[in-house]
């Protein structure tokens, strides 16, 4: 791989769910120390990568390659078509889903309901990764960006955590005041208090905001 060529990461449970073997005969083994091939024969060949502990997370760098006696197989590129592929999938389905829904503040709605499913089969990576994406490329749509930040709001915090809040703190400030609202209410609604220095430490643009602003640092300085 050429020093220059960019080099993505992904989460062990991520890559566990979306890796493809060459053929039917091969099996690939993923554990903390390393990725082994199983073939028919029994023979375990140790497959070159590298691990990466991040956050607490693992995760293992997408360039993998297998060499052995009888074959040399390159790997490069795969996984991360691959998990492309399912986050594209998944962008698509939670935009048709926004698209087509009325998200109403304290009731649950299919795109939730969706994305919930697969935060609870463990794919929560691949939910984190969508919503992120989904939220750079409309940001300018107003409503589908409030019905986002209102449908992420009433998922599992530490799960998406924190590509949530990284979400809810871009739009505090946004042009339109029911992101700025739904932005501080899923802040209010996660009760982190680690949220504290971020919500302190913003310009607000918005005066009944900011009065809603330091409502909820209140509200969280008497959670501590």
């Amino acid at each position: 791989m050429k020093n220059n060529e960019e080099v993505k990461q992904y989460s062990l449970s991520t890559m566990l769910n979306s890796i493809d073997t060459p053929n039917n005969s091969k099996k690939y083994i993923v554990s903390r120390s390393a990725i082994k091939e199983y073939d028919n024969t029994k023979e375990f060949v140790t497959l070159s990568t590298k691990l990466y502990i991040q956050s607490n997370d693992i995760t293992f760098k997408e360039n993998i390659s297998l060499s052995s006696s009888r074959d040399s197989i390159s790997y490069f590129g795969n996984f991360e078509n691959n998990l492309e592929k399912r986050i594209s999938k998944c962008k698509k389905r939670i935009i048709n889903l926004l698209t087509n829904e009325d998200v109403i503040v304290g009731y649950s709605s299919r795109s939730q309901d969706y994305m919930a499913r697969l935060i609870l089969n463990n794919e929560e990576n691949l939910v984190k990764e969508a919503i992120s994406q989904l939220f750079i490329e409309n940001v300018d749509n107003f409503d589908f960006t409030y019905k986002l930040i209102e449908v992420m709001s009433n998922l599992e915090y530490k799960k998406l955590y924190p590509n949530n809040t990284f979400i809810a703190f871009s739009s505090v400030n946004h042009k339109d005041v029911r992101i700025q609202e739904a932005a501080i209410a899923s802040i209010e609604k996660w009760e982190d208090s680690r949220n504290l220095k971020y919500l302190k430490n913003i310009d607000y643009t918005t005066e009944w905001i900011e009065e809603y602003a330091n409502n909820v640092i209140n509200y969280l300085e008497s959670c501590e």
